[in-house]
């Protein structure tokens, strides 16, 4: 009778052992599921933050709403007072990650990709990700509180069992040996087995064994022991599991931690966070160094105590603004140790860590900034003096050039008129060579003349006033080709004008380019019987290129760069006539309207002239 009721206490006390080990063995997974669960929330959210996607948004807000249940789980599993209360800040740490995210959603959805405001918008995001990284660090210490606590309950169960059990086979070894005389000494053999067993089972020896043979209590009593070492043994492998992987995500905290504080303290230029009482509580080594104070006087300073007494009405309302809207940026003279003023450009946001304000900023140092812009400030003032010194010059260049040409105009309309003379009067008293001492005298004079008006021409197109409009190219290359056939109806020229050219430009000067291409290639295909002319246009690097191209002379391309030169003939006179000056009037027209002009030609192939009009 004594023995069964020994079996029977041993099997309470350990059942109830049992039981205590599976409710601490449920709370530590429910520990475990809530730090897994963050740190996944963490991998899930970084992915939308890459993405945007909302597959990886929805897999956040799924993950959210996860840990919020295990979290109502873990309030009915653990039942201590210190429990309750780290419980009860991982709900308000629950809930404000979910504020947060919610909130750096909004921002997304708010501000486009290239808006103006998107470096705010930015500054807004990385104020967030901050808060929402405190409180993902936050999380994974309490909830490693919760690990610890249930893994203390685990080992406290535990000991209670191979204590309790020890104690009552003590009693039961007790009694036993009071009935030592009734009682076999088999019996007593098996009893110290399983007393000798569950010693080492609650000495933490989780991988022995109770090794009883038979078909008694005894036996059952051994394989439920077996049974339950084996249970706690895989308890504890997990544990040991949770445990490490606890310590990867401690680690790589610990590492993310380490990372942002070496971003803050290597940005290349000044960085620091004040609360709102005016007063520095971080900043880093280059803040520092340009301030030329010691960590010490730097924890007693103020903000507007380290720039320049000028700036610190116009800073202290800046400040205001920043926490009152969030974000300002403003331009300031920081003032040193040594009293020296230094340029600075710098950024503020409000940013608010367990309910204070604070304001994080960052400056760029200006000072050569602003070495350039009085630089740029000089050269524009010496630009102006020059700009009028050239308009002058140029005033004066006109009226030369108008009067040189009045001038040599003059005798060479006497030299031509004279020459007119001599063959209506004495046309029969000259031989031919006289005849042909004329004829040159008369093509001289009207070349000159060509010249003289070409040269007119040029200057005035350099200072005419460019008066754009919508204009139809295709119509007005087609006028000047009807023009063109005229002149000589009887060659055979086949023009291609494109249909639909159009193009913001001054009407009167592109004519004058115009005639000038198309002049030039109606000139060059002289020699052909059958020529063909284009005016067509394409697109290149997002510009209209357009092109007037021929299949006449063409050029030697080793001497294109001379092609655009006044004066410059790459064909003789014999051949072709003119004076070489169409080409440069073209340039300088396009030029005016701000676009680039460039050739191509091959010897009897012909030549082609590009151009692109701002």
């Amino acid at each position: 009778m004594v023995m069964v009721v020994s079996v029977i206490a041993v099997l309470v006390v350990l059942f109830a052992a049992v039981y205590r080990i599976i409710r601490a063995a449920e709370a530590t997974k429910v520990a475990d599921e809530i730090i897994t669960g963050t740190l996944e929330r963490v991998t899930l959210r970084t992915d939308y933050l890459r993405t945007g996607s909302e597959r990886a948004r929805d897999q956040v807000r799924a993950k959210h709403e996860k840990i919020g249940k295990l979290l109502k789980s873990a309030s009915v599993r653990f039942t201590g007072s210190e429990d309750k209360k780290t419980i009860e800040a991982l709900m308000k740490g629950h809930e404000s990650i979910g504020k947060n995210f919610r909130a750096i959603v909004e921002n997304r959805k708010i501000t486009g990709p290239h808006d103006r405001s998107a470096e705010l918008s930015a500054e807004i995001e990385d104020r967030l990700l901050s808060q929402l990284n405190m409180r993902v660090y936050e999380t994974v210490l309490l909830g490693g509180g919760l690990q610890k606590s249930s893994e203390e309950a685990l080992v406290s169960a535990i000991r209670l069992a191979g204590g309790g059990i020890a104690f009552v086979l003590l009693l039961a070894g007790t009694v036993s040996l009071i009935n030592s005389r009734i009682m076999d000494r088999a019996i007593t053999d098996r009893i110290q087995k399983l007393r000798d067993g569950a010693v080492v089972i609650g000495g933490g020896d989780l991988n022995h064994r109770i090794d009883l043979a038979g078909d008694d209590e005894f036996s059952d009593l051994s394989a439920t022991f077996n049974t339950m070492t084996a249970k706690l043994r895989v308890s504890y492998e997990d544990l040991g599991k949770k445990i490490e992987e606890r310590k990867r995500a401690e680690e790589a905290l610990l590492r993310e931690k380490q990372f942002f504080e070496s971003l803050f303290h290597n940005v290349p230029g000044p960085a620091y966070v004040f609360g709102e009482d005016g007063r520095f509580v971080r900043w880093n080594r280059y803040y520092q160094a340009v301030l030329g104070y010691s960590p010490e006087d730097m924890a007693k300073l103020s903000v507007l105590e380290s720039v320049a007494p000028s700036d610190r009405k116009k800073v202290a309302s800046e400040i205001e603004r920043v926490f009152r809207e969030g974000y300002g940026a403003i331009e300031l003279q920081v003032l040193t140790v040594d009293g020296k003023e230094i340029p600075f450009y710098c950024m503020g946001a409000c940013m608010v860590i367990e309910n204070t304000r604070y304001v994080i900023g960052v400056g760029i140092d200006v000072t050569e900034r602003k070495k350039a812009e009085a630089g740029i400030l000089k050269l524009n003032e010496d630009m102006a003096a020059r700009n009028i010194e050239l308009e002058f010059l140029n005033k004066e260049l006109e009226a030369f050039i108008y009067s040189i040409s009045h001038d040599l105009r003059a005798p060479i309309r006497s030299m031509a008129n004279f020459a007119k003379f001599l063959v209506e009067d004495y046309s029969d008293k000259l031989d031919k060579q006289g005849h042909d001492y004329l004829t040159r005298i008369n093509r001289g004079a009207e070349t000159m003349t060509r010249l003289i008006v070409d040269l007119l021409r040029l200057s005035k197109i350099s200072r005419q006033e460019i008066i754009p409009a919508m204009i139809d190219l295709s119509k007005m290359a087609s006028s000047i080709a009807e023009g063109l056939r005229e002149t000589n109806p009887e060659r055979n020229v086949a023009f291609s004008i494109q249909q639909g050219l159009t193009a913001d430009a001054d009407a009167r000067l592109m004519e004058i380019a115009l005639s000038n291409l198309l002049g030039n290639a109606w000139k060059f295909t002289s020699k052909k019987e059958k020529a063909h002319i284009d005016f067509i246009s394409f697109q290149q690097d997002g510009k209209t290129v357009y092109c007037v191209r021929d299949d006449g002379a063409g050029f030697d391309q080793d001497h294109v760069e001379k092609i655009f030169w006044p004066f410059q003939r790459l064909h003789a006179d014999i051949e072709f006539e003119g004076i070489g000056i169409g080409l440069s009037i073209v340039e300088r027209i396009i030029h005016r309207h701000g676009g680039r002009i460039w050739a191509e030609g091959d010897v009897g192939k012909g030549a082609t002239i590009y151009f692109t009009l701002k």
